[in-house]
């Protein structure tokens, strides 16, 4: 018998390639992304995989070819090869295990390892029959994505706690605080890392980035980086998102405030059906699309915000601040500034580029502030908070994390012309209470000794590495509220001194009221008085009081409804000075919500079955004292509903602002019997923005 006759009796065809995805997602964890277009897998982790053949296997050779991408290559890392009964002696060749055989299906385990690329990959199936050069290939019917893998031992991203994980890889939703040090508020959000649309642009995001060939996909320290590079667009890298802080509402008339977002959805939808920057965010949108996009790929993330948040433009670890004789910054020469807050994200990853002690939380930040030095872009991080706690100049960007959470402040006063001597240091304003999302439960986590030692201990200045400051002052003074103020109230600055000392002190005290963004920068002025307090004993003290009337101060509130009191102290018999800003936020009205006929209050959970349509009445009082215009209702819920958008009726002042909706919730593929949401939503209107209510949600099947 010819050879060719010989090879024609033994032909062997593929009828399917079946990658099994109720199994393997549930396995791999992944199964709550809602993807049409591809099954999700993780790295370190077997996927079963059943072929099926048009005859029973006999000597035939059985392969899996994986590759990414166009133009192909073995040598270039994006294409493999799994070949059954080979063990992997080269770096394109991967494990493919035998498990069983039942007549002429085979189910094979294909090994994905530890260090695998993450990406999309083609797979398809070749059987090369028995003493033949030429095979049959089949593809399967979807690509694969392949993520980083926290519940892996040998995964760099390897979280060892369950709880961890569901909270930082799987829960789908969360709370960002925001406001000031002493009185906090939370912005809600969506991260809907699930969605098909949150695969899309997290892929498209690798594959656009100059630097992410197959060695930097291995790495998450690469990979997040070249992530929250791409989040912003300030360096013209077809990112998603621009940043605007403007004080002119006009300026954000081409796209959307950034205090109307409460969800990564709406955004990555916009960007993925244009292809084209989305307009507009500021700190804590970058933080909550970060945290969306890196959680999709598999890296534990996590929002974290730092009150008092200095922003170093020159690198010294100190904010340097100039006051004229009128008692007014110099802005020209006064560079450097401090957030009332600022929100960033810590991901978790091994690394041992740096070492292994600094492995951990790594802090990360896609807002825009400075060109980091090791890439010439507007990224910070990662940067280990071991490094940043220590004060130690390590890749990446420790130094300006060191300065966020720890820089001195040093004002210095105009005492002639031109002339200016430094009057204060502060080594404790700077960094306060790091916060972040409590593990199971919405309370506040306190993070802040992750990031530096105790305050004015000697490790801490150690660790800064600048000098003690002078003595301090014989007058100690502090400023307060007669009442923690609402939108329209009336309410009181008072400015306490109190000596130490029994000489007599006089202290002339300057106070500056002025309406400003929550990044700290120069406002609009509301109210200047200057005035004295008399202390004539030990232990005694005196006050100043600035009454601020809502009329002060309504015709022109910027976005977030923040204050900023500076208060300019000097004792006339010392010389002594002292400078302080103190944040005065405004409370906004609180958002009702009704679901399904139900009022629901700060934290109460709702019952929904999924596949029910349920109506939602969300409603809220005008606190001003004018007419709201131009409302508009944005809606968000992972599961829950798409991102909406109602526009609302102009509403009077003491009248109320409502809107009503249907969602129709819909359980994920996970097996268990329920799935957590929340239903966020937002009111924006001229006068008022960011008015927030939420409902907690368990979904039932």
């Amino acid at each position: 018998m010819s050879s060719s006759k010989r090879h024609r009796g033994n032909e062997v065809t593929i009828n399917s390639v079946d990658i099994l995805p109720d199994k393997n997602q549930e396995d791999h964890h992944t199964d709550d992304y809602e993807c049409s277009l591809f099954h999700v897998f993780r790295r370190a982790a077997p996927v079963i995989i059943e072929v099926s053949f048009s005859r029973p296997l006999s000597g035939d050779r059985v392969s899996l070819d994986l590759h990414r991408g166009y133009r192909t290559s073995y040598r270039r890392g994006t294409r493999f090869i799994a070949t059954l009964g080979l063990s992997p002696n080269q770096p394109h060749q991967l494990e493919l295990q035998e498990l069983k055989s039942e007549g002429s299906t085979v189910t094979l385990s294909l090994v994905l390892p530890a260090d695998f690329p993450v990406g999309k990959y083609q797979v398809a199936a070749e059987v090369v029959p028995q003493g033949s050069r030429q095979g049959v290939k089949r593809d399967c019917n979807k690509d694969i994505v392949v993520l980083f893998n926290p519940w892996a031992q040998e995964d760099a991203v390897m979280l060892a706690s369950e709880a961890e994980r569901e909270e930082y890889v799987l829960n789908e939703s969360g709370i960002i605080w925001a406001g000031a040090h002493n009185d906090m508020f939370t912005w809600p959000w969506n991260f809907a890392q699930f969605e098909e649309v949150s695969v899309q642009v997290a892929l498209y995001l690798l594959d656009m980035h100059r630097s992410m060939d197959s060695d930097a996909r291995k790495d998450p320290v690469r990979v997040s980086r070249a992530i929250t590079e791409m989040v912003n667009v300030e360096d013209d890298d077809g990112g998603i998102l621009f940043g605007l802080w403007s004080p002119n509402e006009g300026d954000y008339a081409d796209g959307t405030d950034p205090t109307a977002w409460s969800g990564s959805a709406a955004i990555l939808q916009e960007f993925w059906e244009t292809k084209k920057a989305v307009r507009y965010g500021q700190c804590w949108v970058f933080g909550g699309l970060l945290t969306t996009v890196l959680r999709c790929l598999g890296i534990p993330a996590r929002p974290v915000t730092n009150f008092e948040s200095a922003h170093d433009g020159d690198g010294n670890r100190a904010l340097d601040r100039y006051w004229d004789l009128q008692d007014e910054m110099v802005e020209e020469k006064s560079h450097d500034s401090i957030w009332n807050y600022h929100v960033w994200v810590e991901a978790w990853m091994a690394r041992p580029d740096l070492g292994l002690q600094y492995s951990g939380w790594q802090a990360i930040d896609a807002t825009p502030q400075e060109i980091s030095p090791h890439s010439k872009s507007y990224v910070v991080g990662p940067a280990s908070l071991s490094a940043v706690k220590t004060g130690q100049s390590m890749d990446y960007d420790t130094d300006f994390v060191v300065a966020e959470v720890n820089a001195d402040i040093r004002d210095y006063c105009e005492v002639e012309k031109d002339k200016f001597v430094l009057a204060v240091t502060d080594t404790k304003r700077v960094g306060k209470t790091v916060s972040t999302k409590t593990v199971g439960s919405n309370k506040r986590c306190d993070v802040t000794d992750s990031y530096k030692f105790k305050e004015g201990s000697e490790l801490e200045r150690a660790a800064l590495g600048l000098d003690e400051p002078d003595g301090a002052s014989d007058v100690q003074l502090d400023v307060s509220f007669s009442k923690q103020p609402a939108i329209g109230d009336n309410f009181d600055v008072i400015v306490t001194a109190k000596c130490s000392v029994k000489e007599v002190r006089t202290v002339r005290v300057s106070v500056a009221v002025s309406s400003v963004s929550y990044t700290g920068g120069s406002g609009t002025s509301v109210k200047k008085e200057q005035g004295k307090i008399s202390l004539t004993r030990a232990g005694g003290s005196g006050s100043y009081t600035v009454a601020v009337r809502s009329s002060d101060y309504l015709c022109c509130l910027r976005d977030q409804a923040l204050l900023s009191v500076t208060v300019l102290a000097v004792v006339s018999e010392t010389g002594k000075g002292w400078v302080s800003k103190v944040p005065c936020r405004l409370h906004r009205p609180d958002l009702t919500l009704l679901v399904d006929g139900k009022q629901v209050e700060d934290d109460e959970w709702v019952e929904l079955s999924a596949g029910k349509s349920y109506p939602v009445k969300a409603y809220f009082t005008n606190p001003l004292q004018k007419p709201l215009t131009n409302v508009v209702f944005l809606i968000e819920g992972a599961r829950l509903t798409k991102p909406l958008k109602i526009p609302g009726k102009n509403t009077g002042k003491g009248k109320v602002a409502e809107v009503s909706f249907a969602i129709s919730p819909r359980s994920a593929p996970r097996k268990r019997q329920s799935q957590s949401s929340k239903l966020i939503v937002t009111c924006q209107s001229k006068e008022l923005k960011g008015v927030m209510g939420t409902a907690c949600v368990t979904i039932t099947k």
